[in-house]
């Protein structure tokens, strides 16, 4: 996290927004106080990220969480955290909006009719949309009658728990407009020295990447 702080220092104006859906994600969004599986994902999210960014200038951040049709109500405690935390750069949305808004994008070009037609990419997708929608292309100055093009807008995507540390996100920033990349990626597997923590034991990376369940063997 601390390289990550760094490596942002360096950066130039930008807002990052990242975005991540949820289904079945009523449990890991209380506390552990809440429940055994509790992660607080929410706020954690949003303390990682106003860490990162504290005392940036220019540089800014927001959040768009996406309910993907779960049955539990995922949205609705996400809701809850979000006005008892008042926060302001959260965005929550649900992928079943776009759909009941006839947005051709989604009802048209991919024929969904509800959300059990698309879930996690679905979700993805809209939040994709949502934020091409409503980040400003320029900026207007009261002192100047001209307007210049708004800061670099990138999007971010994880996953809803707390498998990766927003923090890092200084990294993947770093990779785009320091090392001038056109796309920036993190993964937790495959790192060399490092490990993964099992049950019974410690693998050491990248090995640990093949014990990952969805690996071709």
């Amino acid at each position: 996290s601390a390289e990550s702080k760094l490596k942002l220092q360096k950066c130039g104006p930008h807002h990052m927004t990242c975005v991540f859906a949820m289904y079945g994600e009523q449990n890991r969004i209380r506390t552990k106080a809440e429940h055994e599986n509790g992660q607080d994902l929410l706020r954690m999210k949003v303390m990682q990220l106003e860490w990162l960014f504290k005392g940036e200038e220019g540089k800014t951040w927001d959040i768009i969480a996406v309910d993907d049709g779960c049955p539990n109500d995922s949205i609705g405690l996400a809701r809850k955290i979000k006005a008892d935390e008042a926060y302001k750069n959260v965005i929550l949305l649900n992928l079943q909006e776009a759909i009941d808004q006839t947005i051709p994008f989604f009802v048209d070009d991919r024929g969904l009719k509800n959300t059990k037609d698309s879930r996690k990419g679905g979700a993805i997708l809209y939040a994709l949309y949502w934020a091409a929608k409503h980040w400003p292309k320029e900026q207007h100055s009261m002192f100047s009658f001209f307007s210049k093009p708004a800061a670099p807008h990138y999007i971010m995507y994880t996953d809803s728990d707390l498998s990766t540390d927003m923090s890092l996100c200084g990294l993947l920033s770093a990779g785009i407009m320091i090392d001038g990349c056109s796309m920036s990626m993190g993964a937790r597997y495959g790192m060399p020295e490092t490990f993964l923590v099992k049950d019974k034991c410690a693998l050491g990376h990248p090995e640990s990447h093949y014990d990952q369940p969805n690996m071709m063997k």
